[in-house]
């Protein structure tokens, strides 16, 4: 069939419905008869290592899901097998000949995992009209198009292949979060700088007790040693009957849920929330165990609203859109669980979780003291100057609802983990993992999959534009940040001075053009952009020097070390709205890049939203140097405030990187390296990636606004 999704001339009623708790699913990006994926643009593949996709997604993103989500091998003629309860769409399909092709389209996975997870929800009479089952699979495949929401790509390799083309294959599991460690069953006696503590150890500790301190300060030699010390609090995670750590299997981007005005839409976040958690559960039949929803690019949304990440306004901001997607996908689970019944585990363990429950809903409405069972005291959701008061109001009905579907129908299931998971993040191309700040305020977007160039955040200008800076005082701070981009008026590399050791118009133009696609001016004055000919018949430089990878050409030319790096300010920026002369002192502190966010700013960030995630915030701090009574302070405040555990490593204390480099892309958190490397890896890098003459001006596509218009052909089935 030519689309995967028709109107058939009467819609089915599902004669298996159960009552009506399920309450109506709403269209809030689709429209009814109408493909899902018909507003969106699509582009065809460059090569087999792509596939068609929307025009928003960079090439890594597609080749990411080429190599981990589209089947390599599937029938190349299928054919339907009719039931007659249920709709002709939603029909299982089976081989009609031997003959393989692959997946080339991501429609074809996305059909196949929301398809078959529609249909095993008709088979179990969650919908009770066709219409709510249309609904439910047009409003997830525009919204996994967008990549407004995301699943691990690994488990899409396997998802719905049964029901999509009769080929039954076993899903792999995700992996748990690189920076996770292994955490000892023993109190005390971690062997590798990793164990559980009750607060009675704890306790023992802090009163001076002999030996509990002689095994804590063990503890602490050993994370020196091996470079990383974890914390896990027993009675902490008892107290909340979380689930254990583990990676997400999808995953919210919190930019994609923004109004026009700039305000978040609390109704839309709900929305997705809810069809994700019903996914997750009609899918985890297969699977087994837990499902868990996290969510990315919290640090760019509070930049772009104006709240600092350090500020009471960002943390009561963040706590509650993690109440909000927590408390959506337990009133998702409960509603399913009136249909289908409740899971097992629930029933075993109905009041100890009711009142984890109730204790949530405490916090979500700001309660400091009446906690049932609570050993440590949560941080709660409170009423901060500048929060939205429609988003901590709509926490909270979501959290009374979900208490109460809760207590009369039960659970199946539903956590909350906002544990980073790299290639979750890196798909969705999200500047910043789960609760993490932002590690650049520039990113490295690539055009065409062969070059890149460096952009200023977006997040930093609609937060200038939310403190009501003017064009050209954001022109100034933007110039400060990402600098001027061109050589033309450089303090002492000027276009000038350049004439004046022979470089011509031509030359000048061709630099000119290199320029956004590095973030060092010594990259582009180099034999392989400026030519061979021009370094030997102007710049007389010698053959051994023009081969010499670590060659030096402004050095060469006579530029000092201290006039090179005032060039690269000039044209690449500061990494920092710090010191912009246009911007007022106090709001420094909104535009912050993760090297400016202090350890304990962190914590008090986790301590935030550790009340709404049932399971972990992956929390995991990296500290300059191995100084132990740091580490002790900060693991010890991390108990206090009620995290559930927290890791610390041990890095060696760098200058931090302002942006992002040719090879990493912007979903990558910003690593501590050295502002001029050796400049072997410059050579290494610009072979690599600058192969030939890029395009100058390439236009940029925003990785998170939707792409609108006519839609390619969907495919066949």
């Amino acid at each position: 069939m030519d689309n995967f999704l028709f109107a058939p001339a009467d819609p089915m009623v599902n004669l298996l419905k159960k009552h009506d708790i399920l309450s109506p699913l709403e269209r809030l990006y689709t429209r009814e008869n109408s493909d899902a994926f018909a507003l969106i643009h699509f582009r065809e593949p460059a090569g087999e290592s792509e596939l068609e996709c929307p025009e928003n997604w960079s090439f890594e993103a597609s080749g990411l899901m080429a190599q981990q989500s589209a089947c390599p091998s599937i029938p190349s003629r299928t054919k339907s097998i009719e039931e007659n309860t249920v709709p002709s769409w939603l029909w299982q399909r089976m081989a009609t000949t031997r003959d393989r092709t692959r997946e080339t389209r991501v429609q074809q996975i996305f059909h196949r995992l929301i398809g078959s997870a529609t249909y095993a929800g008709w088979k179990k009479g969650v919908f009770t009209h066709e219409h709510e089952a249309r609904i439910f699979y047009d409003e997830l495949c525009y919204l996994f198009a967008q990549r407004f929401v995301a699943l691990e790509p690994r488990l899409l390799a396997a998802t719905g292949l049964g029901w999509a083309y009769g080929i039954e294959k076993k899903p792999s599991k995700p992996t748990a979060p690189a920076s996770s460690l292994p955490f000892e069953s023993s109190d005390i006696t971690g062997e590798t700088g990793a164990l559980d503590i009750r607060n009675a150890s704890i306790d023992s500790i802090l009163g001076g007790e002999t030996e509990p301190q002689k095994k804590w300060r063990r503890f602490l030699a050993k994370g020196m040693k091996s470079g990383a010390l974890a914390l896990h609090f027993k009675d902490i995670v008892a107290d909340w009957n979380a689930t254990p750590p583990a990676a997400p299997l999808a995953a919210l981007d919190l930019l994609a849920f923004r109004r026009e005005d700039g305000a978040i839409d609390s109704d839309r976040l709900r929305h997705a929330v809810r069809l994700l958690a019903m996914l997750l559960d009609l899918q985890g039949e297969r699977r087994g165990g837990a499902i868990a929803i996290g969510f990315n690019n919290l640090a760019p949304l509070l930049m772009s609203l104006a709240l600092p990440y350090d500020s009471d306004a960002g943390r009561a901001t963040t706590a509650a859109l993690a109440a909000i997607v927590t408390a959506e996908s337990i009133a998702a689970s409960a509603r399913l669980a009136a249909r289908l019944g409740p899971s097992l585990d629930f029933a075993a363990n109905r009041e100890t979780i009711l009142r984890t429950l109730r204790n949530r809903r405490r916090a979500a409405w700001g309660d400091r003291n009446d906690y049932e069972k609570i050993s440590v005291l949560p941080t709660p959701l409170s009423l901060d100057p500048g929060t939205d008061l429609g988003l901590i109001a709509a926490a909270r009905r979501s959290w009374d609802e979900a208490l109460e579907l809760a207590r009369q129908h039960g659970l199946r299931r539903a956590d909350t983990d906002l544990s980073p998971v790299p290639a979750l993040a890196f798909f969705m191309e999200s500047t910043a993992f789960g609760i993490a700040p932002m590690p650049a305020l520039i990113v490295a977007r690539t055009e065409d999959g062969e070059v890149f160039r460096h952009d200023i955040h977006s997040s930093v200008l609609e937060g200038l534009v939310k403190l009501n800076y003017d064009a050209q005082e954001r022109a100034l701070i933007i110039a400060h940040i990402a600098g001027a981009g061109t050589l033309a008026h450089a303090p002492g590399i000027d276009h000038a001075a350049l004439r004046r050791h022979g470089f011509t118009d031509e030359t000048l133009a061709t630099i000119e053009n290199y320029l956004p696609y590095v973030n060092d001016i010594r990259l582009v004055f180099t034999p392989w952009i400026l030519g061979e000919d021009f370094c030997r018949d102007v710049l007389k430089i010698p053959a051994a020097k023009r081969r010499d990878p670590r060659f030096d050409l402004l050095h060469h030319l006579g530029f000092s070390a201290a006039v090179i790096e005032a060039a690269n300010k000039f044209c690449y920026g500061h990494g920092t709205a710090r010191g912009a002369k246009a911007l007022q002192p106090q709001h420094a502190t909104i535009f912050a890049p993760a090297h400016e966010i202090q350890a304990d700013a962190r914590i008090r960030m986790a301590a935030s939203v550790q009340s709404f995630v049932t399971g972990d915030v992956g929390m995991c701090l990296q500290l300059a140097e191995a100084n132990a009574e740091e580490a002790e302070r900060l693991l010890l405040d991390a108990w206090r405030q009620g995290i559930k555990s927290l890791t610390i490593e041990f890095v060696t204390e760098e200058k931090p990187q302002a942006r992002a480099t040719a090879k990493t892309s912007s979903v990558r958190a910003a690593k501590k390296a050295p502002t001029a490397p050796p400049l072997s890896s410059y050579a290494t890098s610009l072979r690599s990636t600058l192969r030939g003459k890029p395009k100058a001006q390439g236009k940029l596509v925003s990785l998170k606004k939707p792409v609108a218009g006519k839609s390619t052909r969907p495919g066949k089935a």
